[in-house]
Parts: structure tokens; sequence; C-alpha cells
């Protein structure tokens, strides 16, 4: 008689195999022998087609089956949107939920999600009832992700007091109010689209990581909601269209990142234990920086340059700077030495790595690097050329130490 060496085999290897096979074929390797029988209970993952959602087993396995992470994507329009089954409620063990596609109805008046600790909703259409419902009782939760919803006119969260991670993206046009009130919050992720959003976030003065996106606040707005979080490290910045000037001033703060703030004209930051700083965009603000951190600074440049451009670019670059990124598209390059000379006398400023990516003539190209090398000392300089043109790039003259 044979040895049964596939009962032998580690359990792990044994769900890495049941992995690779679909679901009926999962189901049938329980007459191999005793053990993969035994295993198939304990086996992680299910795989479902759409017509899987009409079917009882699904229900089966989401509601009886120990499962823990459970990820559905429904690929759909968002006009066609797949009710969320009742009985996932009852899935009591569920540490994580990740759903795509779905709206929510009227929940059951009762939620078993006693361990839900993750919770993700993608394209999901939901209401502030449904909402209100499961941050009250899914008491454990602790992150919780709003991504291209819709479906609410106001985001309040004021539950679970364990909650460290709150992002929430909200389609435009719909969102009137947004109110968290949990003091151990961690991480805020705000994407608005609106300007006219009310946000009353005062009750998460332990915040430490805020990020913001495509909120249309005006100055006095964004530097009041600054000022509610005294404890802030991480702060980052993006395509908030109004936003004229940034002032911010902390010894706590570590990482800053701004970027595509189109009306931006001027920063101002007092930040002396600052570890990074990142910008980002076409233009380059004036500014006030006592941020001794390497920087990295990416420019896509789209307009003409001339020397007062270079003048503030090198005014603005007055820190360590780690990467300097141009991308230019340009159709003329001008620069006058002893202009720039008049305007700033200091030496160029050191940079570890800066890369060079222009779209100009093959002409322009000795004018660009003049003044690219006037105003900063690259450790390492990569040009790219989108043409075949022989180019002299280079004539080295003299060295700075």
């Amino acid at each position: 008689m044979g040895v049964d060496r596939i009962s032998y085999l580690p359990p792990f290897i044994i769900h890495q195999i049941m992995s690779h096979l679909s679901r009926k074929q999962v189901a049938q390797t329980s007459i191999l022998s005793k053990k993969w029988n035994y295993l198939l209970a304990s086996f992680p993952i299910f795989n479902f087609d759409e017509t899987d959602l009409f079917q009882s087993e699904f229900d089966i396995l989401a509601a009886e089956k120990d499962v823990k992470e459970l990820d559905i994507t429904i690929k759909t329009d968002d006009k066609r949107l797949y009710i969320f089954p009742h009985i996932i409620y009852s899935a009591k063990l569920l540490t994580t939920l990740r759903l795509n596609g779905f709206k929510f109805e009227k929940p059951p008046d009762t939620i078993r999600f006693f361990f839900l600790k993750k919770l993700e909703l993608v394209r999901v259409h939901i209401s502030e009832t449904v909402v209100e419902k499961l941050t009250s009782e899914c008491v454990l939760l602790e992150e919780l992700y709003f991504r291209r919803c819709w479906g609410l006119k106001c985001v309040c969260i004021c539950k679970p007091d364990e909650l460290k991670i709150l992002q929430i993206h909200i389609a435009p046009s719909e969102l009137e109010r947004v109110k968290v009130d949990i003091l151990g919050l961690q991480q805020l992720d705000l994407v608005l689209y609106q300007r006219l959003c009310e946000i009353d976030v005062s009750g998460c003065s332990q915040l430490k990581d805020l990020r913001l996106a495509c909120c249309l606040f005006c100055d006095e707005e964004f530097h009041y909601l600054l000022s509610q979080f005294p404890l802030l490290e991480n702060l980052s910045v993006s395509s908030c269209f109004v936003i004229k000037r940034i002032k911010i001033s902390s010894d706590r703060l570590k990482n800053l990142s701004i970027g595509y703030c189109s009306d931006l004209e001027a920063i101002d930051v007092d930040t002396p234990n600052l570890l990074s700083f990142g910008y980002e965009y076409n233009s380059v603000p004036l500014s006030s920086m006592n941020a001794p951190c390497p920087w990295k600074v990416r420019l896509v440049i789209e307009h003409d340059l001339d020397t007062n451009w270079y003048l503030k670019l090198k005014k603005f670059l007055a820190s360590e700077i780690k990467e300097l990124t141009l991308r230019c598209t340009l159709n003329e390059v001008s620069f006058d030495l002893e202009e720039f000379r008049n305007g700033s006398p200091s030496p160029p400023c050191k940079v570890g790595y800066v890369s060079l990516s222009p779209t100009i003539l093959s002409s322009d190209y000795g004018a660009l690097l003049d003044a690219l090398l006037w105003i900063c000392y690259p450790k390492c300089l990569v040009v790219e050329t989108w043409n075949n043109d022989h180019i002299n790039l280079i004539e080295v003259q003299s060295s700075y130490h």
C-alpha cells in the first residue's frame, strides 16, 4: 500500500495549493484525506464571481466560517450598485472588511462586527444613518476609510473611541459638513472638493498626521484648522487651490509636503525640528524658511524663464537640498549672468541630486545649464534630452568647493 504523502504536507502548503483552485475545486479537496477536510474549514480565501452574490453559499460562508478578512469588489457602474447583504452583518469574527461597489440600505437592529478593526468603503453609496450605526456599534474600530463614496451630506464621526485613522473622500457637490470628535485620533485625511463645506475637528487635539487634498478653504480657514492640532508631526497639503500663503510655526512638526497649490504665493515656515520638506508645482513661491532638513523640490515649468525667475529659485533653495527635479517645456530660455550676479552675489547652494528634463531647442541647453549651475552646485547631475541632436552640454571653467 502506497504512502499517503499528501496528508503530510504542512498546512500552509495545503492552503497555498487551495489558493490556486476554484471554489468548487477547493470543496472537492475534502475527499483527499481527513487532514485536507479539516484544513478546508480554516482556509482563509474565498473567490466569488457576480453570480455568487445571489446564491446562499455566499451568505453561509460569510456568516458561519471563521472569516477574519473579507474583501469584495463588484465591477459595475455607479448606477447598478449591489445591495449590501444583511447576512454579512452577522460575520462576528471579522477584523477587516473592504467593500467596493455596494449600496447600503437600512441596517439590521444588531450589527455583530464585535472584532472589526478596519473598514474600507470604496465607491459605496451610504447614508448618515448607516454611518452612525456602524461607528457606534463597531467599538474596536481603529481605521475607517471613505473613498469616492456618496450619499452623505454630513459626515459625523464621534465614535468609536479607539479610532486612530480616518480618511474622508466624498463625491463633489454633496458634502455640506464634516464633524470629527475623536480625542485619540492620530491620522486624518480630507479630500473634499467643497469650499463651502463646514469643518469641525476641534475634538481631535491629539492628531499627529494631517493630509489635506482638494480642500478649497481660504488662508484664514486653513490656519485656523492647523491651530487646533498642537501635536501635529506630519502635514501634507496638495491641490488646495485657494490658499495663497502658508504660515507654520511649530517645534513638533517633522515632515511637511506641499504640492500643486496653484494660487500659493508665499511660504513662511519656522520648524526647527523638521526632518523632511517636499515641494512640487510649477511656480516658485516667496519664502521665509527655518527648516534645517533635506529638501526635495520638483518643479514642472510650462512658461518661459528669465533671470528674475532664476533669482527667485535661488532664494527659495536656501537650505540643504537633497533632490531637485526640473521638468521644463519652454519656447525660450533667457539668462543674463551680470544681472544674476548683481541680484544674488552669494555662491551657489549645494544640492545632492539634480534631474533636468527639458523640452527645449538644442541651442537653449547652454543657457539653461549655465543658469542652473549658478543657482546650485549638484553632486550628481542628470540631464535628459528629447531629440537625437548632439549637444555639448558643459564646458568646465571653474569648480566650487
